[in-house]
């Protein structure tokens, strides 16, 4: 008997199976190398373009002038070379108080009178100062495509400096440490108040111990203390210890011994005044002098009347 017109014989059945693997080998192959080889420039521009995207601190300068009241004016000099396409910039500043042993500070360190300008004095076109967890943000926008740009940001810091028997200690950080880019040069410039003597000013240093700068100098001037540095690596930081003896700058308002006793005697000042003035407002207009006597309830018609015509 005939086999059936629909079957194959078995040579030839193992010879379609291994046509049928021969092909979902090449579609598979096709379907990792094609999407490759149609279009290699892009891919390749696309890797590019990631890999030269960066940037880095050309230079961030700092200038901290403490004043009389016990805040602390701070100009910060930015200038960064953009590789790449990049259209903004963010500066945290950190609320945040510092991790110290002897003294204390006065109040929460707050940041105001926040200013941006570029290197030319006039003032950022687009800035925004926004509130995030643990301080502050300052956000520029701009446009920058392999270039430099640069700019100056001001602003007043309180709570920050340490009061200490005897001495006052600035304990400050030179430059951000949220940052994943290099600092290739960083001068920091401490102004004490005038009147300071300086041979009894102390400073210290500390740098990271793992990646410090590859150079660091520091150095006094009149009344102006200074710090350079070059090559600060990212998330890597210098801070700078200064102790002065006190007397020079004054614990702020809010927090002297007397300024409490002050506060509370006006309060009740106050307190008693208002009670005087009710108490003499009633005596001269809420006492009942000469008042008539009170209208008497009847439940009874009048003796001259009855009852229906009293109720017309």
């Amino acid at each position: 008997m005939k086999p059936p017109a629909c079957s194959l014989r078995p040579g030839r059945t193992r010879s379609a199976a291994a046509l049928i693997i021969l092909a979902m080998a090449l579609g598979m192959v096709c379907t990792v190398l094609l999407p490759s080889l149609a279009a290699p420039a892009g891919t390749s521009q696309t890797r590019l373009a990631q890999a030269d995207k960066s940037w880095e601190f050309e230079r961030f300068d700092t200038d901290v002038t403490v004043n009389t009241n016990g805040s602390l004016s701070v100009k910060e000099t930015q200038v960064a070379n953009f590789t790449g396409s990049f259209t903004f910039l963010n500066r945290d500043l950190t609320s945040s108080k510092a991790s110290f042993k002897g003294g204390r500070t006065y109040g929460r360190v707050r940041y105001r009178d926040i200013k941006v300008f570029d290197l030319q004095g006039q003032p950022a076109s687009t800035v925004q100062i926004e509130k995030v967890s643990g301080g502050k943000r300052i956000h520029i926008e701009f446009n920058a495509t392999n270039a430099q740009r640069g700019w100056v940001i001001e602003y007043r810091m309180t709570g920050a400096l340490i009061y200490g028997p005897g001495y006052n200690r600035l304990y400050y950080n030179t430059v951000s440490t949220q940052r994943d880019v290099n600092i290739k040069s960083s001068r920091t410039t401490v102004h004490l108040p005038a009147k300071v003597p300086m041979d009894k000013v102390k400073t210290a240093t500390y740098a990271d111990t793992t990646n410090p700068p590859a150079t660091h100098t520091s150095g006094i001037g009149g009344n102006v203390l200074f710090w350079q540095s070059t090559d600060i690596k990212p998330f890597t930081n210098l801070t700078i210890d200064v102790s002065f003896p006190s007397g020079y700058v004054k614990v702020p308002l809010t927090y002297r011994p007397w300024f409490g006793a002050v506060m509370i005697t006006l309060a009740a000042i106050l307190a008693f005044g208002a009670l005087a003035l009710m108490l003499l407002l009633w005596w001269r207009k809420g006492r009942d002098v000469g008042a008539p006597s009170l209208d008497v309830v009847r439940y009874e018609p009048p003796p001259d009347l009855r009852a229906m015509e009293v109720g017309f």
